[in-house]
């Protein structure tokens, strides 16, 4: 997908589109809140060297030590188990669900559900302790 951000290509759900025509007078500058706020992080993190989006709800962090990791993003208020492998089926594999949203909680069920798959949740606050292994 940053091969498409590079070409001047937009990309995202109709909803980028109307926020951009309504809040923006150039809609080139538009960017999607979750996608800024993941990317935000990684970028302030000093064990990131990069990130490709491979999809709208996923990531490959290139990590300056040389490990690289498969980041998904949920909006969920709960991460349930059924938000877990439900995200699992449709963006898999990843090693990191990452919850973007900084309300609500993981359920236990979720939390087993991610041991189950094999896969890390994480918020805002330990996404940082996973880029740095």
């Amino acid at each position: 997908m940053r091969g498409l951000a590079e070409a001047g290509v937009a990309y995202g759900k109709m909803y980028d589109l109307y926020r951009a025509l309504w809040r923006e007078d150039d809609v080139r500058v538009y960017q999607n809140p979750e996608f800024y706020y993941a990317e935000r992080l990684f970028e302030q993190h000093s064990n990131v060297a990069g990130w490709d989006h491979i999809s709208d709800q996923s990531y490959e962090v290139t990590l300056w030590n040389g490990g690289k990791l498969i980041i998904a993003l949920t909006q969920a208020y709960e991460v349930t188990a059924d938000e877990v492998r439900s995200t699992y089926a449709s963006l898999k594999p990843f090693d990191v669900l990452f919850k973007t949203n900084p309300y609500g909680r993981v359920s236990s069920q979720g939390h087993n559900a991610a041991k189950l798959l094999n896969v890390q949740i994480v918020d805002a606050s330990s996404l940082h302790a996973v880029l740095d292994p």
